[in-house]
């Protein structure tokens, strides 16, 4: 069977769901039920069975439970579920606004949306993953004085917004454990939640958009690009991970390229084998130009 072509989201689409505020519900949904809805509905001939059909999407993604009139429990969730979800990605939309470290809203974003791709083919619960996706910066040690992962923010949020306690632990379990702690220090993640959130966040620190993101890290940590006298660490414990100062470049050695072979899940470490490849050719081509190699 050839593959379903692929749709583009006309602009009338993306108003309306931005409108209904079920844009969020909407990517939460697998991406051949994202796909198949614009399909079916930008095939309709009259601007009537248009409008009845995007009325109908909207009022499906709603309700939860419900794709094209048939029951769908895949992912469902209750609408205070979704709720949170939305609630949630506009707290830490606006928390992370004006970050410059390459820990931004839109990083989280991608996590988010990667950790979703990768939850539908791993069939884990959805609402965990979303919220762990989210959440998972709130308390980074790289980012509050206390230099640890304890989610004392991420917890209280979540019990502001009246999560089930037993989905609150889940989610802090998994964001204690998300981050990379050194190349020799064990991944403690258990959950099949975790290593989907766990591979998201990897995926986001690798290929072109990796590279960018480590630059903009170096930048914002005042460290310098490279320095060849510089020796690569293999950093033994997360306190020598901690307290690395090491130019970007020895980054890429000391945590970037070792990342494809630490992905949990087979959808993740077949995208990463593409994006390590990006980086292998970047830090050939800039080891060339570092030593004039292409001026010969």
């Amino acid at each position: 069977m050839p593959p379903r072509p692929r749709h583009e989201m006309p602009d009338y689409f993306r108003n309306a769901l931005n409108a209904s505020g079920l844009m969020n519900a909407y990517l939460a949904r697998p991406p051949y039920q994202q796909n198949d809805y614009i399909g079916w509905i930008t095939r309709a001939k009259l601007e009537t069975t248009k409008q009845k059909r995007l009325s109908q999407m909207l009022d499906e993604l709603k309700r939860g439970g419900v794709y094209m009139k048939m029951k769908w429990n895949g992912w469902s969730r209750n609408t205070a579920q979704n709720e949170i979800i939305q609630k949630t990605a506009d707290f830490i939309k606006q928390e992370f606004s004006d970050d410059t470290s390459g820990h931004d809203w839109w990083h989280i974003h991608r996590v988010w949306k990667n950790a979703i791709s990768i939850c539908e083919r791993e069939q884990a619960d959805l609402y965990i993953v979303e919220l762990a996706a989210l959440l998972h910066d709130l308390d980074d040690w790289k980012f509050n004085e206390s230099e640890d992962e304890t989610p004392l923010r991420a917890k209280a949020w979540m019990e502001a917004c009246d999560v089930d306690p037993q989905v609150n632990q889940a989610v802090c379990q998994i964001i204690m454990n998300v981050s990379y702690k050194g190349a020799q220090v064990e991944n403690k993640m258990k959950s099949l939640e975790g290593f989907i959130v766990q591979d998201a966040d990897r995926l986001d620190a690798i290929g072109a958009v990796g590279i960018g993101r480590a630059f903009a890290y170096g930048g914002y940590k005042n460290r310098p690009l490279y320095d060849p006298d510089v020796e690569n660490n293999m950093h033994a414990s997360f306190e020598q991970y901690k307290n690395s100062k090491s130019a970007t470049i020895n980054h890429f050695y000391e945590k970037l390229l070792l990342l494809k072979d630490m992905m949990n899940t087979a959808t993740a470490r077949k995208i990463a084998e593409g994006r390590h490849q990006v980086m292998l050719r970047f830090l050939d081509q800039f080891m060339m130009e570092w030593d004039g190699l292409d001026l010969e």
